[in-house]
């Protein structure tokens, strides 16, 4: 039979062995009816994150591998380039505003707060970020049925030197020493925006109870269902409850020789 209740798409999920995505649906059909605030979380919304898992999961999905590996292979957390996020400016924002950059100081430790997600985020205090986008011609997999979009965060850890030459007398150096890793994300059904204007529905797959699969394309049996199809159900049970989703906290030690190279930082 075809998809008869919307609330039957974890089953599917379950039988594929989604079981993670099928969690975190059935917490979003759970709760009560809630749309995602534009400006980003609340104070109650940090206190109602769902810890969905250590990170170690996600890092081992092709889609999480992904995001993971471009941190360490274009070294996000120096990058000063706004298209890849500016991290140099972030680091020297964080460190202002803890009074570390002043001058003279030599070898000063920085970082290394063993704080969970939730305080990073509360405080603002992330580095960079590393993000997997979903597209129409991206394959259905578990991790993209969790997660749709998400966003690796990362703290950098390390030392800062006062190094002032001939022209810059606000000059600083960092020996970077690790990133402390996390996933921060919304499960919502929001659709992301054309060139900032008119919203482009996201096909979210066809779901077949006869055979418990899914595909992209629509079958004889399957029904093909899209983010507005759940915020439909919403307004229609008064249930469907978007939220934030958040992991464990995970350090990653640098070992390379190129992620060890020193940057400056102006103050």
């Amino acid at each position: 039979m075809p998809l008869t209740n919307l609330t039957n798409i974890p089953v599917i999920m379950r039988a594929n062995g989604w079981n993670k995505a099928a969690l975190l649906l059935e917490t979003w059909f759970n709760r009560a009816a809630y749309t995602k605030a534009s400006g980003g979380p609340t104070a109650t919304e940090f206190t109602t994150a769902f810890k969905f898992d250590d990170l170690g999961w996600l890092i081992t999905q092709p889609e999480g591998k992904a995001a993971y590996e471009k941190i360490f292979s274009e070294a996000l957390w120096r990058s000063n380039d706004s298209t890849k996020g500016d991290a140099l400016a972030k680091l020297v924002k964080v460190l202002n505003a803890e009074k570390i950059l002043v001058p003279g100081i030599k070898d000063k430790p920085f970082g290394n707060k063993n704080l969970t997600a939730l305080d990073y985020e509360r405080g603002k205090t992330y580095t960079n970020a590393s993000s997997f986008k979903t597209g129409v011609t991206t394959t259905l997999t578990h991790c993209v049925a969790a997660l749709g979009s998400f966003v690796i965060k990362f703290v950098l850890n390390g030392k800062v030197s006062h190094t002032p030459n001939f022209i810059y007398s606000n000059r600083y150096t960092v020996k970077p020493e690790s990133i402390d890793l996390y996933l921060w994300d919304s499960f919502d059904f929001e659709d992301d925006a054309v060139f900032g204007l008119v919203p482009k529905p996201q096909p979210l797959g066809c779901w077949d109870e006869t055979t418990n699969s899914v595909g992209k394309l629509p079958s004889s049996n399957s029904v093909c269902v899209f983010n507005s199809t759940f915020r439909d159900w919403r307004t229609t049970n008064k249930k469907g409850g978007d939220f934030y989703i958040y992991s464990d906290v995970m350090k990653a030690t640098f070992t390379s020789g190129s992620h060890l190279e020193e940057f400056y930082i102006y103050s």
